[in-house]
């Protein structure tokens, strides 16, 4: 299959980060938008790792072909809203790949496109921090991704095929549920500890009590995978850690840079979510009420809706 178009949805650190990866490739990505981001894009270069990078946006109604590619990099909180712009993106031959945190968004977009077209995927060893039009990082990231049945299901063959032809680094598992659920685990523990503290990756490569706190939260996620018969266990933390030592000491999670931009956390899909879970599965999660009640204190008291 011959890649010819490739749509962005979200152009946050993940989609500029995914976009620098295809500039080594001779295919130009697409950013879908509305008309307000069209013109500040159109204004505006972004500079990754002090590299320029222009962006080409496009509005739902400019689009005269469906796309071969389309990435999905929202927060969790705009999705269901952000979905209206790939109309007109997606025909019978899209593969539609997720690159949001959580563990929900597939099926989200599946319900409205068809959940034959989404491939199940993440993103992960990528520690980007994105400052206004500035980006940085020292990974720039790896996609895996996977069919839920652990088969290579003729949909995975075609988004490995396309993602070469990008020049998107990534890799295919067999256990793409679980492995999805290894970093939500880590989404549960890092950001919001990070966001709590306020601290970069060096703490919680360093800090004993950090790591505890993080740790914590992390395990509660471990208790509930092995309910719902995912099957997270301790080896799953030290494969965190053997990432974490690899990232850079002074970058930081994306919910570190929400609350630092005065944004809206993604805490109900994180913390929010395994409280939800531990009640429903009788695990009690107290790491992760601190965590939610602690970002949410924080967000009333500085009125982010």
């Amino acid at each position: 299959m011959e890649l010819t178009t490739v749509r962005i949805l979200g152009a946050g650190a993940i989609g500029l980060a995914v976009a620098s990866q295809m500039t080594a490739s001779d295919i130009t990505p697409q950013f879908l938008c509305d008309a307000k981001r069209k013109e500040r894009y159109r204004s505006k270069v972004f500079f990754v790792n002090n590299e320029p990078l222009t962006i080409q946006p496009i509005l739902p109604e400019e689009v005269e072909e469906t796309a071969d590619l389309i990435i999905v990099c929202v927060k969790h909180a705009h999705l269901e809203d952000a979905l209206s712009q790939l109309e007109g993106s997606v025909g019978p031959n899209t593969v539609i790949v997720s690159l949001m945190n959580g563990i929900d968004s597939e099926a989200t977009i599946g319900k409205r496109y068809g959940i034959e077209k989404v491939v199940h995927a993440f993103i992960v060893e990528i520690d980007a921090v994105k400052e206004g039009d500035v980006l940085y990082f020292t990974n720039p990231g790896v996609v895996v991704m996977g069919d839920i049945s652990g088969k290579e299901t003729p949909i995975v063959k075609r988004a490995q095929e396309l993602m070469s032809q990008a020049q998107i680094a990534f890799k295919v598992t067999d256990t793409i549920e679980k492995q999805m659920w290894w970093k939500f685990m880590i989404n549960v523990g890092v950001n919001q500890t990070s966001a709590v503290l306020g601290a970069p990756y060096r703490v919680f490569q360093t800090n004993k009590y950090a790591q505890d706190i993080m740790n914590d939260a992390m395990q509660e996620v471990i208790l509930i995978s092995q309910k719902m018969g995912i099957g997270l266990d301790s080896s799953d933390l030290k494969r965190w850690y053997d990432v974490l030592n690899n990232l850079g000491p002074d970058k930081k999670t994306s919910m570190l840079q929400d609350v630092e931009a005065g944004r809206k956390t993604e805490v109900e899909m994180f913390a929010g979510t395994i409280c939800a879970l531990g009640e429903k599965h009788d695990v009690p999660t107290p790491a992760n009420v601190m965590l939610y009640n602690m970002i949410k204190a924080y967000e009333t008291m500085h009125g982010i809706a």
